[in-house]
């Protein structure tokens, strides 16, 4: 990410030596609340550029806002919240727009990957959190292409032999399924 700004941008909140840290990998764990938080920012900026240029995505704001209030004060229940047909016309709203900037501009598309990335990374944490043992094979599955891209050939093997014994188990009433052998 040379060159992108994202130095710049964390030095705003952590400083110099921190961020040297952070960019070779000695601080993990700073490092990580570093992207996340960009990564929050992001989301924010996008979502006001959104709201700016389109009335209807300001009112799917609202209602998404009215419905948070709902299932905080005990109204609507998490399941119901999570179905809302509110959230799923934002994210189909959303995803149409991200897809748009990522073909009319190559550091949007950057930025668009960095999300991802950001996404599958909060996804682990969330699986290692809650204890979940599909979701955490749904991060793992996610992260291959990374670690393949990033030249992390020794962290592939690991994964994969995770992700095989799970896969071919047999559901109950269905038939056997197996994945075909790796390359």
């Amino acid at each position: 990410m040379e060159g992108t700004g994202l130095k710049n941008i964390l030095e705003t909140v952590y400083g110099e030596n921190a961020v040297v840290h952070m960019m070779t990998g000695e601080a993990v764990q700073r490092a990580l609340r570093g992207h996340i938080l960009v990564d929050k920012c992001l989301y924010s900026q996008f979502i006001t550029e959104m709201a700016k240029d389109d009335p209807e995505i300001q009112t799917l704001l609202d209602q998404a806002e009215e419905l948070y209030s709902s299932l905080l004060s005990g109204e609507t229940t998490l399941g119901d919240a999570a179905c809302s047909e509110v959230l799923i016309q934002l994210e189909t709203v959303m995803d149409r727009k991200k897809s748009e900037l990522a073909q009319t501009s190559k550091t949007s598309q950057l930025w668009m990957n960095y999300q991802r990335m950001a996404g599958m990374a909060r996804m682990l944490i969330k699986a290692d959190r809650t204890g979940s043992w599909l979701m955490h094979l749904q991060a793992v599955s996610n992260c291959l292409t990374v670690f393949a891209a990033a030249g992390y050939f020794s962290y592939i093997v690991p994964a994969i032999s995770s992700l095989l014994p799970a896969a071919n188990e047999q559901p109950r009433g269905k038939a056997p399924r197996r994945l075909s052998r790796v390359p």
